[in-house]
């Protein structure tokens, strides 16, 4: 099932535009032309992402973001903002509103905004274990470095061998947290609710 976007944006070119895009990326897309119309539509049908403009007739991106709060139904939606100008005050204030993702239009490619968009609204829950050769490149040096035994073998379950675990860090675009873990401790910590 595709993730639900709702787009907000009095600028019908803008509109159509990352319409385009959202789409291109597998989203279902909901539109308004302000936010007033956004905050109906964010009430109904409760999106899993809000990416608006700032200045619109009605009701500014950044009041639209306040009433949002507001409802429990919608108080933790994810929301974007999107600005035609990158004015440093309009950054500051959506920081000082716990809005992560301030996009300037034009500046940011398509498709990055898109991959955000899919990461804030599902990245955070996902874990990546990469499985690393010890013979080749720089992983004999890392072994030896950081005193893993050979052939990055786990000290509690012989015969396993450690993988690198890559965690999103959620407040900084494709960037990780990178750590070294035993698959089969790994799981045995998430069964008894020790990690995540």
């Amino acid at each position: 099932m595709a993730h639900k976007i709702l787009l907000i944006d009095d600028d019908n070119d803008v509109r159509r535009w990352y319409e385009g895009v959202f789409k291109e990326s597998g989203f279902d897309v909901m539109v308004a032309s302000d936010g007033l119309e956004g905050l109906n539509i964010a009430m109904k049908e409760k999106p899993d992402l809000i990416f608006t403009g700032i200045i619109m007739p009605k009701m500014d991106g950044f009041t639209l973001v306040d009433n949002l709060r507001k409802y429990v139904e919608t108080a933790s939606i994810p929301v974007m903002v999107s600005s035609h100008m990158g004015r440093k005050e309009d950054q500051l204030k959506a920081q000082s509103m716990g809005i992560k993702d301030f996009i300037i239009f034009g500046l940011a490619k398509p498709k990055d905004v898109a991959r955000l968009a899919h990461f804030r609204i599902e990245g955070h829950e996902k874990l990546y274990f990469v499985s690393v050769n010890e013979t080749t490149g720089d992983a004999p040096r890392l072994t030896r470095e950081f005193g893993f035994k050979p052939y990055l073998e786990c000290e509690h379950h012989k015969g396993e061998k450690l993988v690198l675990l890559l965690t999103p860090d959620p407040n900084h675009f494709e960037e990780f947290h990178a750590k070294f873990v035993c698959p089969q401790e790994f799981e045995e910590k998430i069964a008894e609710e020790k990690i995540l």
